[in-house]
């Protein structure tokens, strides 16, 4: 009697323990199901007119870019690829309590950019994997690819990638620009495809460097700058097929507000002259007090500088990410994207991302979209990875072109927004039923 009385707690805390960990491993499953609905959202914002991609993945790996327009609007759809988690090991995660997925595999998404809605979704296999990469004219394609096997262009037509290597096509023939080392330094080398037949060789300065530059290129010129070692002149080296011929300009350093004690960078930004016209660049020159673009025009010795916008207070920033420069009728239109502040911020500050926009007319728009509003994971170190722009038809009836703009920014979580944006005032534009699904996205909370 006292033995069957002693073994009815001993039955209960065994009882217990099974329904707890029945309960646990239910919980698990139901929080896996849940979570992986919610892994990409896209919301327009309440209050601009952006939308919003969000990935909520545990295992983020992502990567946005404008692609080709699909629904015939004359607006590029937007790309995005993702790496995720497929399936889960339920003996590895119930000895964990952490979720351990069986293997993790790539994910390819087509998304109209006027609307937010997917078009459609594509998933790799275990052996293969997903990349956004640019074609010749700069729009963006998933490429899927697969060891031992050559790269595929996903889409309604599967084609084969061709990869640019910095090719360039010049009157019926392809050239490849290459570097190399060379006696302890680095030349440049530009060759005819499938030839030996060397076009173009230099050793390289030892304060200069190449200028990658898909304009330059379109117009069979080739471009290094570099700084004087004898002299504080700054000298821009271009090298042009048409003429087969290597012109070399002297600018000097001080006409360019550079110091001697190097405390600026000079950067190419855009070129800005036809291919039959000599050459004309926006230079891009940051100091410590902010940024400053500058318009060069080497028809005339000394070539001639016109000061074409100061943007004090901004920090570094890296041209190929924060930095868009299109042309409306040939006359420079440029974007800059940032995150500010940009260092690690208390739990009180919200971060923005600041669009500022110069359009021809001079008169530059400043457009701010607080994150917090469509961003509420940790607030820490954000900062813009990419910025994307391509010309769209006249959205707004001013007349003008217009753009599209994708910025993508990383932190704790990754997170792209993309609007149209004016070519006239640098304004976002509200796209087509953007403005009635904001006002449901409001009404829901």
């Amino acid at each position: 009697m006292i033995d069957s009385e002693s073994k009815a707690p001993s039955r209960r805390r065994t009882l217990l323990w099974a329904t707890v960990s029945l309960l646990a491993i239910l919980s698990l499953v139901i929080w896996m199901l849940v979570s992986n609905q919610q892994v990409v959202r896209v919301r327009p914002h309440p209050e601009f007119d952006a939308f919003s991609l969000k990935v909520s993945s545990v295992f983020p790996s992502f990567r946005a870019a404008l692609g080709s327009d699909e629904n015939g609007d004359g607006i590029p759809e937007i790309l995005m690829t993702r790496r995720d988690k497929v399936g889960f090991s339920l003996k590895r995660s119930i000895r964990s309590m952490k979720l351990r997925p069986k293997y993790q595999a790539d994910f390819a998404h087509w998304i109209a950019s006027d609307s937010g809605d997917f078009i459609r979704s594509q998933t790799a296999t275990q052996s293969q994997s997903f990349d956004v990469r640019f074609n010749e004219i700069g729009f963006g394609e998933i490429v899927r690819t697969e060891a031992d096997h050559v790269p595929v262009v996903v889409g309604e037509v599967e084609s084969v990638w061709k990869a640019d290597h910095q090719e360039l096509e010049w009157q019926g023939k392809s050239y490849l620009l290459s570097r190399g080392g060379l006696h302890m330094g680095n030349r440049i080398e530009l060759r005819e495809v499938d030839s030996e037949v060397i076009v173009f060789e230099r050793k390289l300065e030892r304060f200069e460097s190449v200028v990658r530059s898909a304009g330059l290129r379109k117009q069979g010129r080739f471009l290094t700058i570099g700084a004087s070692e004898e002299s504080s002149d700054i000298v821009f080296r271009e090298f042009r097929l048409a003429t087969m011929t290597e012109t070399s300009h002297r600018v000097e350093a001080a006409s360019l507000g550079l110091s001697e004690r190097g405390e600026e960078s000079l950067r190419f930004l855009a070129l800005q002259s036809k291919p039959n016209q000599p050459l004309a660049a926006l230079l891009l020159i940051e100091r410590t007090s902010g940024a400053q673009l500058v318009a060069i025009d080497f028809a005339t010795q000394p070539a001639r500088l016109r000061p074409f916008w100061d943007v004090p207070g901004l920090r570094r920033i890296v041209l190929s990410r924060n930095v868009a420069a299109e042309q409306i009728d040939g006359q420079a239109w440029v974007a800059i994207a940032t995150i500010e502040p940009g260092v690690k911020l208390a739990s009180t500050e919200t971060p923005k991302l600041k669009l500022r926009v110069r359009p021809p007319s001079g008169q530059a728009h400043l457009t701010t979209i607080p994150l917090a509003s469509i961003a509420r994971d940790p607030i820490e170190d954000w900062r813009v990875y990419d910025l994307h722009s391509k010309v769209v038809p006249d959205q707004d009836g001013d007349g003008v072109p217009d753009f599209i703009l994708l910025v993508e920014c990383t932190c704790y979580r990754d997170l792209a927004v993309w609007f149209l944006c004016s070519g006239a005032s640098g304004r976002l534009i509200p796209g087509k039923g953007q403005r009635e699904r904001a006002r449901i996205a409001q009404n829901d909370g």
